[in-house]
């Protein structure tokens, strides 16, 4: 009989049967979306989060994010999803495999999940990692404390790659989250899930930034060291393997004024992340080596070598672009006149678009005429990793929920909405 390593709530192996009749006991215990337990579980788990991060570092942004008055606007939007005759609730059990490099994603999806009152049900590698071994520790501390909050109804489990195990686990799903680059997402499709569930996939997918050029020369020096600051939170992080990191900047403006912005940016960047930012040997070497296979492959006019952390790859047209990426500080650039410019180039691979010194009305035509083909999300420089109930398109407080409609023509309708109780 196969098993797993349950680490949440910690009681090490148990067999896959053992572990689903765990969850199918947790069914019956009804939950509203957004009760008062589930909030300050979160909110505790969210300040414990803060407390343990490393200054700046992601932990830390996701426990800042899960904050009461955070939770008072998510509660607030979920409210505003609702209409008469329509009864939200929880779907059952969300099965969630997060991805290894971006730790904090398993505590964004767990949250939405959480607060809409349904069981998790989460896969973690079977090879221990640091951040998400922090997580997992945060997690059981908190549990202790507030045993009525959420740790009956939370499962993290560890295993190695076992399509049997994950089989099992999956037929326990009302909704079932993937996330992983399309290889990963194509095999893992084809482990079937119950037919009334759902899937929500978040694929491998590519992140631009785009700068005016005559917003950035405008800065003043603090004001443009700032700007550096919020770009280098954007894209070191993960080492810039993360699907919402930049690794395409787009200078908007005549050439002449692009060419002078550009330098000066790196040279700012390279001077803040050489403190910062640590590029190994092996990296160097691997960045030097595809700079030169995308200079023959992807038509780069240009490679400039600022510092080890960080290497700009010039580029004449977008088309040739194949946004395939070895991370550890490499960007691709390109100078356009104006932003429409890009209309032609992105594609539903792109996911993030960060920005400087553009107004919202040239931003909102820029999307308007993209008519839903691509970027899912448009934020300032600074925000590429900032955590939302709506992630690549999806809305997960209205995918985490079941919709029940009750029509009748004498008696009012009675419509539960967010729990004041446990």
């Amino acid at each position: 009989m196969r098993c797993v390593s349950v680490v949440v709530p910690p009681e090490g192996n148990l067999t896959v049967d053992q572990l689903r009749d765990q969850v199918t006991r947790a069914k019956p215990v009804p939950r509203q979306p957004f009760s008062r337990d589930i909030l300050a579980f979160c909110s505790a788990l969210g300040s414990q989060l803060f407390r343990s991060g490393v200054r700046g570092s992601q932990l830390q942004s996701l426990g800042c994010f899960m904050r009461e008055a955070r939770f008072s606007e998510l509660r607030d939007q979920y409210l505003g999803l609702q209409v008469p005759g329509v009864l939200f609730s929880p779907r059952g059990v969300v099965s969630q495999i997060p991805p290894n490099n971006v730790a904090p994603v398993l505590l964004d999806s767990w949250l939405m999940s959480a607060v809409t009152g349904n069981i998790k049900l989460i896969r973690l590698p079977g090879t221990s990692l640091p951040d998400l071994d922090s997580i997992v520790d945060v997690f059981n501390d908190v549990s202790r404390q507030w045993p009525g909050g959420d740790p009956s109804r939370t499962f993290i489990v560890r295993y190695d790659h076992d399509d049997q195990v994950t089989a099992a686990l999956s037929d326990l799903c009302d909704v079932r989250v993937l996330w992983g680059d399309d290889c990963d997402i194509r095999a893992l499709r084809t482990i079937q899930i119950p037919p009334p569930a759902k899937g929500i996939t978040f694929s491998d997918k590519h992140s631009l930034t785009v700068i005016s050029a005559e917003g950035y020369l405008s800065l003043s020096s603090p004001g443009k060291d700032r700007l550096v600051q919020h770009f280098y939170a954007d894209m070191y992080l993960f080492d810039q393997m993360a699907c919402s990191l930049p690794r395409l900047v787009v200078w908007i403006g005549p050439q002449p004024v692009c060419q002078e912005a550009s330098p000066e940016f790196y040279t700012r960047l390279a001077i803040h992340s050489s403190t910062r930012y640590v590029c190994e040997l092996g990296a160097v070497v691997s960045k030097r080596t595809f700079a030169c296979m995308a200079t023959l492959d992807q038509g780069i006019r240009s490679q400039s070598h600022y510092s080890n952390e960080l290497t700009v790859l010039g580029m004449g047209e977008l088309n040739r672009l194949t946004r395939e990426h070895c991370g550890g500080g490499l960007l691709f650039e390109y100078f356009a006149n104006e932003l429409d410019e890009l209309n032609g180039f992105v594609s539903r691979k792109d996911q993030r678009l960060t920005y400087f010194g553009l107004p919202f009305a040239v931003l909102d035509q820029f999307a308007s005429r993209l008519d839903g083909r691509a970027i899912d999300r448009i934020v300032p420089i600074g925000q590429a990793l900032s955590f939302s109930h709506i992630w690549d398109g999806y809305d997960l407080l209205q995918e985490f929920v079941r919709r029940t409609q009750i029509t009748g023509t004498h008696a009012p309708i009675h419509q539960p909405t967010v729990s004041t109780a446990a």
